[in-house]
């Protein structure tokens, strides 16, 4: 049972994340937005914290974008969905146990 938990845990992070609507969303730092879903693909520019985007869609941890008049790509973990949309998930797992007896 221990490896199969272990195994979704784990496994859980090479599944790409997508997202099937598009939605506006808040940059919440200084972003460089890039030709492609990947820091191996050539850098745009950079997006401002607190400038407002609009994301087409996302694979993984990247989202391809519209910001003002160009179209690229962004890491996923520096956006804020406004209004509360929830359409990317980002999960937070913590892979320190804990300790359940007194000894050293």
């Amino acid at each position: 049972m221990k490896k199969i938990v272990i195994f979704f845990m784990f496994g859980s992070f090479f599944f790409a994340t997508t997202v099937s609507e598009a939605a506006d969303a808040f940059v919440t730092r200084n972003l460089n937005f890039r030709t492609g879903p990947s820091t191996q693909y050539a850098l745009c520019g950079l997006i401002s914290a607190g400038e407002l985007v609009f994301v087409k869609n996302c694979e993984g941890n990247w989202c391809h974008i519209r910001y003002n008049t160009q179209i690229g790509w962004v890491s996923s973990r520096y956006l804020s969905f406004k209004d509360g949309n929830d359409l990317y998930h980002t999960y937070t797992m913590s892979l320190v146990p804990k300790r359940t007896d007194s000894s050293p």
